[in-house]
């Protein structure tokens, strides 16, 4: 029942997962290193319990017993059997930013798609096994717009673009100016008109409530 699929966990330099799956080192590096695909800077992942969880038959005790071990010393070295299982159902791989780049220019250069180095950090993997004569259906997931990270798009020598969609926004944003961490600090600039002067008066309405009622910044 199912797809047929095989599930790969690509990483950047940040490897816990990868070093996990493939030597059933469970355990933290010296420190988090800053890397171009910033949101996957963490030492710690979450939801590894949820696959200890399917991989153990749900054994809740001997689950708690090695995420204990795991947070007391920062370091785990996965049973032999469970790190058997885990390498069957995933693969890994790990992208340096080098990595990364090259991910981001080739895509460009062989679609016209312009990736996220997020995105561009599970693309490193397909590239890969293409280099490698491995081809097969592969699917990459890509969770943010290359809009959100301009400067990963200038290393990889690219010129940022902004979607039509998200252009279609600008004229929606407010323009604020904050003078201080207090709403007395805070100064709004209204567009012109009947409409800058109801915005004008809705925000002097709302500042007042937030001086009256502080608790509601909270």
């Amino acid at each position: 029942m199912g797809l047929p699929i095989q599930l790969v966990a690509v990483v950047n330099n940040n490897d816990i997962i990868h070093r996990a799956i493939q030597h059933g080192d469970f355990s933290f590096s010296g420190s988090v290193t800053p890397t171009l695909a910033s949101a996957m800077d963490i030492q710690e992942p979450y939801n590894m319990e949820r696959i200890l969880w399917l991989l153990l038959d749900c054994d809740g005790s001997l689950i708690k017993t090695l995420m204990e071990q795991f947070y007391m010393s920062k370091n785990l070295t996965l049973p032999e059997e469970l790190h058997r299982k885990l390498s069957e159902v995933l693969s890994s791989c790990s992208a340096s930013d080098e990595d990364i780049v090259q991910a981001m220019r080739r895509c460009w250069e062989d679609n016209r798609y312009l990736l996220c180095p997020h995105s561009a950090v599970a693309v490193h993997y397909h590239y890969k096994q293409l280099d490698c004569h491995l081809s097969k259906p592969r699917c990459c997931l890509a969770p943010a717009s290359a809009a959100k990270f301009p400067d990963a798009v200038l290393r990889a020598k690219l010129v940022p673009e902004v979607p039509p969609e998200i252009q279609a926004l600008n004229p929606y944003l407010s323009p604020w100016k904050d003078h201080g961490a207090s709403p007395q600090g805070i100064h709004f600039e209204a567009s012109g008109g009947e409409e800058g002067e109801q915005e004008q008066s809705t925000w002097i309405h709302q500042r007042q409530v937030m001086l009256d009622q502080p608790d509601c910044l909270l």
